[in-house]
Parts: C-alpha cells; structure tokens; sequence
C-alpha cells in the first residue's frame, strides 16, 4: 500500500516508537499477573473466531515484532557505523517476520476467521513496512555518499 512506504521523518519514527512501546506495555499489562507472563491471555479464549495455538501465535508475532521495532527505532539518529549495522539487522529481521505473518496458512485461507486476522495483523505488517521503508532510505543514503568520497 502506497501509504505504508513513506520515509518517516526521525520526530515521526520517535512518534511510532513511543506508540509501539505503549502498545507493548498495554499487551504485556493484560497478560497473566501484570508482568509479561502469558501475553496470548489478554485475548479471550476464542476470541476472534481462532483457536487457542492461532491466538497464542498472533500474540507472540505481536510481542516480538514490536521488540525488534524498538529496537529499531531507538537506534535513531542513526550517528555511528554501529547503529547502522544495528538499524540493519533489525530491518533484516523484520523482513522475516513479515514474510512468516504473510506466508502462514492460517492467515492467507478463504474464510472469515482467516479474513479477519489479515485485519487484525494489518497494523503489524504496516509497521514493518514502514521501518524497512525507512531503512532503506537510509541505506541509499548511505551509499549515495560513499559513492562521492
């Protein structure tokens, strides 16, 4: 989607990161005793119309997507080859993230459950995109002045 591709600006990337902190702390909060424990419990049983193992596995990809996009995140402004290899890896695990969410059969059937998780997981992917959107605006950035030196 067109809009999922724009190079955020970093006081929008700091915007994202707060908001994805947030969320994660709200997802770790309704889990079991307030301390992170079973984040799948902060959805009902059933709920959704996806059985326990499918929620337990949209909460988990929820968890560590939002972990690798802090991480990506934080590392801005981008001043040290460190921080770029950082910024890096967490782009590149990202991309693998997003192809397991988009590859998983659960999610790409024909039914309405399945319909609805692709709902459900469209902020997610659309994070995703926009970190690696940013990342590589960076990275031709990057090569653009290599190229003058």
């Amino acid at each position: 989607h067109p809009n999922y591709t724009r190079v955020l600006r970093d006081d929008q990337a700091l915007a994202v990161l707060k908001a994805s902190t947030l969320a994660l702390k709200e997802i770790r909060r309704s889990g079991s005793g307030g301390s992170g424990g079973d984040v799948a419990s902060a959805l009902p049983a059933g709920a959704l119309g996806f059985d326990d193992g499918t929620r337990q596995r949209v909460a988990a990809w929820s968890v560590a997507v939002a972990e690798l996009l802090k991480v990506f995140w934080r590392s801005f402004p981008v001043t040290s080859k460190a921080l770029m290899e950082r910024v890096e890896r967490a782009a590149t695990s990202l991309g693998k993230w997003e192809d397991k969410v988009k590859n998983d059969a659960t999610f790409s059937a024909d039914d309405p459950a399945a319909a609805h998780a692709r709902q459900l997981l469209a902020p997610l992917l659309a994070s995703i995109q926009m970190a690696r959107s940013k990342f590589e605006s960076l990275a031709a950035a990057s090569r653009q002045r290599a190229r003058r030196r």
